[in-house]
């Protein structure tokens, strides 16, 4: 049961990332009459931007690169410090760390309702070096324990995702909702003409890459294609904008 003046918390890890992809969740908790908005979160420059839309802002230190136990447990609690502190009456955690991490930390309060929002699976989920399979076997059961609690809800941004957690131990039956990826807003690019001017005829390919130069953004698909005889010849453009204003 939720109070007569409700209060959200979400978990994201980085400012900037919640800034750039999930801003419309502030105007659905306004539309549900939630006057009261937290968001807990590393800092990179974006957080002031929030706080101007209403929302108040905790900090707490996400290291995605940090697997070890000792920052594992420091990250613990920060967040069980924040929960305790704020009392929310739901708690949104957003990405694979805050869910894994903050479903652990929220075991410990009853908070009435959680969401859990998988935005991708990382390192674990595609890495296949025997440190990352173990860390694999062991922590992505976790989702299926949390899940296991009254009034949670889980958001996952394709089927092969739920698949996978449900390899890991996940109920059939666990209330589950596939939400597409933020994806790109068109307002900010030019528009393309419908009658562009012509290019010369070329039987080079051109390409453009926008993102990070990581593995599991696909790059190494590019580079492969490059190479690959059986591809016309490519000419990519790859375009690799800071981490804090993507």
């Amino acid at each position: 049961m939720l109070g007569s003046k409700p209060k959200i918390l979400f978990v994201c890890t980085e400012d900037w990332f919640f800034h750039s992809h999930f801003l419309p969740l502030i105007e659905a908790a306004k539309l549900c009459h939630i006057d009261d908005i937290v968001l807990a979160t590393s800092l990179s420059g974006k957080h002031e931007e929030i706080e101007k839309l209403g929302v108040r802002i905790v900090p707490v230190n996400f290291d995605r690169a940090s697997t070890g136990f000792f920052s594992t447990l420091k990250l613990l609690n920060q967040l069980k410090r924040t929960i305790s502190g704020i009392k929310p009456d739901i708690i949104h955690f957003i990405s694979l760390k805050p869910v894994l991490a903050g479903g652990l930390a929220a075991l410990f309060f009853r908070t009435p309702a959680k969401v859990f929002h998988i935005t991708g699976l990382g390192t674990l989920g595609e890495g296949s070096s025997g440190r990352i399979r173990l860390l694999r076997s062991v922590i992505f059961r976790l989702p299926a324990l949390y899940l296991r609690q009254k009034n949670t809800e889980l958001l996952v941004e394709n089927p092969d995702d739920l698949q996978f957690l449900k390899n890991y131990g996940l109920a059939p039956d666990t209330p589950a909702t596939i939400l597409g990826g933020a994806g790109v807003d068109p307002e900010l690019f030019a528009d393309l003409s419908l009658n562009p001017t012509p290019r010369p005829k070329s039987e080079t390919v051109h390409l453009a890459f926008v993102g990070r130069m990581i593995k599991t953004k696909g790059i190494d698909v590019l580079v492969d294609a490059m190479a690959s005889p059986h591809v016309r010849p490519l000419d990519i453009l790859m375009r690799q904008t800071p981490a804090a204003t993507l």
